[in-house]
């Protein structure tokens, strides 16, 4: 089955936007403009970001990075958005060294938004991106973070082994899965 995406390039606002299944909710590319609600964000959210073993100034500096056109190369940092609020963020890897066709993906969404399908919808879309390209996508979580691990269940990511050394479980979601397969 392939999977329908919704990839828009304009001019304007935000010049790359990734739609997604929920209406309202898209993923951006960040602009200056947002780096002082992407701010606010992070300290509303300081404790889920804390057990998520994300650091809050890493989450911003990766936004104002993205904001100032200094991602790594192949990398990308994107908010989610609900309608004119960024509510979350998402960070696509560039591609890991030991394997040029996999990419790593992590994310949060504000406490406020939890189990609403917002973060499902963002995680999807770019994850459905990423392997329309043709790239595995990695995801590391902590075993005891249940909402990110049933996420990644959901929208097809397999468990592929424990690191023992991070304390965190590694999934993956294939680019040739039967449900995810790439037409040509």
């Amino acid at each position: 089955m392939q999977k329908n995406l919704s990839y828009e390039q304009k001019s304007g606002e935000h010049a790359d936007q990734i739609l997604t299944e929920v209406p309202g909710v898209t993923v951006k590319d960040f602009r200056p403009e947002d780096i002082e609600e992407l701010r606010i964000l992070a300290k509303n959210n300081i404790n889920p970001l804390t057990r998520a073993k994300l650091q809050t100034a890493g989450i911003i500096d990766m936004a104002e990075e993205a904001a100032e056109g200094r991602q790594p190369l192949g990398a990308r940092r994107m908010g989610i958005w609900l309608n004119d609020s960024i509510v979350g963020a998402i960070n696509v890897g560039q591609p890991l060294p030991n394997d040029s066709s996999e990419v790593s993906i992590s994310y949060f969404i504000d406490k406020d938004y939890y189990k609403k399908g917002i973060a499902s919808a963002a995680v999807r879309a770019i994850v459905d991106l990423k392997n329309s390209e043709g790239y595995d996508v990695v995801a590391e979580v902590n075993r005891a973070n249940t909402p990110s691990v049933n996420l990644l269940k959901k929208i097809g990511f397999q468990f592929v082994r424990y690191d023992f050394r991070e304390g965190e479980e590694i999934y993956k979601r294939t680019a040739t899965g039967p449900e995810y397969a790439v037409s040509s």
